[in-house]
């Protein structure tokens, strides 16, 4: 669905279709954009290694850190040009272990704006990530018709994430914490699936990729 759709449909669902209105769509639409990031940081929901931008990261001889996309919410593999296995991600709770040693085995970090590569690469070379992130563009009704990124099986629970936030506007004729808090409930349901069904896609994602040194 388009933006403009979800922002619609809600408006109908809320029975708010006479002007003045009191939700605006540009209200809506905010809505709609912190309901979608909530979702994306909080699971594995919109997949790339296409997106030049953010999957694509020029190395530098002699250069092991390099920042990231901040539309990146996770990284699932990270190969680089000159070689054939995908690379090891090591957290960083484990290269604290490394405290005082080399990590040979090609292998990156990642901390949330930044990668790292192991052990420093010594010739130019080009990283290729897949990643999971939060939409390209803002969910605003500036884009009203672009394609909501959010996987389509899903769009529909969006509709709890706006009306929790809808019935929390400050006016006599909006505010509701009774309605507020039964979408409210309902979404944390939505998320808690969500998320359960996405790990298992991501753990799916992972294993099926073979890493350096699993062949």
């Amino acid at each position: 669905m388009y933006i403009a759709d979800i922002v619609n449909n809600a408006r109908l669902k809320l029975d708010d279709v006479v002007e003045p209105y009191l939700w605006s769509d540009d209200e809506l639409a905010e809505y709609l954009n912190t309901s979608v990031e909530e979702l994306c940081n909080e699971s594995y929901l919109i997949k790339d290694s296409t997106t030049a931008d953010i999957c694509t990261i020029n190395i530098i001889a002699d250069t092991a850190n390099y920042p990231t996309s901040d539309k990146i919410t996770s990284i699932v593999t990270a190969k680089l040009d000159s070689m054939t296995n995908y690379l090891r991600q090591i957290d960083d709770g484990v290269i604290a272990d490394y405290d005082g040693y080399t990590i040979t085995t090609p292998s990156f970090s990642y901390d949330g704006s930044s990668i790292t590569l192991y052990p420093t690469p010594t010739v130019d070379d080009i990283l290729h990530l897949t990643v999971y992130r939060l939409p390209l563009n803002t969910i605003n009704m500036a884009n009203a018709y672009n394609e909501l990124e959010v996987p389509r099986r899903w769009q529909n629970y969006l509709y709890y994430g706006i009306f929790r936030l809808a019935y929390d506007k400050n006016t006599s004729d909006t505010y509701d914490p009774q309605m507020r808090d039964r979408y409210a409930v309902q979404w944390e349901i939505v998320k808690d699936k969500i998320l359960r069904e996405s790990i298992k896609s991501y753990n799916v994602s992972r294993r099926i990729v073979p890493m350096y040194g699993a062949m």
